[in-house]
């Protein structure tokens, strides 16, 4: 993971997460899951690699001895990098959280209304 912001609902209350994968990480997860060819794009949309990155996501945070309630419960996975360039990032890499949740606000909506269907 290269960066992560959790996001929380005023409905619900569960967790979700925006996650941007790191690129070698994600090449060798692709390479498990017989998708070398696939472009990172591809992958970050992709429901297998998707699957696997919320598991690790649990299982990391379950062994760091996060409680269930601050542990995401889904995950979006952001093909995009974030930089400062496009002003997801300040110049010393600090996420800019505002501009972040702004810049995925349907994302995050649809993961929040994933979860609510869910019930």
């Amino acid at each position: 993971m290269e960066n992560a912001c959790i996001c929380v609902s005023e409905k619900l209350n569960d967790i979700v997460a925006l996650v941007t994968p790191n690129e070698k990480m994600l090449r060798v997860l692709a390479a498990e899951l017989g998708k070398k060819n696939l472009t990172r794009e591809q992958l970050c949309a992709d429901p297998q690699v998707q699957k696997a990155v919320n598991k690790a996501v649990t299982k990391t945070c379950a062994s760091a001895g996060l409680h269930r309630c601050e542990t995401p419960v889904r995950v979006h996975l952001c093909a995009e990098e974030w930089l400062p360039d496009n002003d997801l990032l300040t110049a010393a890499f600090k996420l800019k959280r505002r501009n972040v949740l702004q810049f995925y606000q349907k994302e995050v909506e649809a993961l929040f209304n994933q979860l609510a269907a869910s019930r």
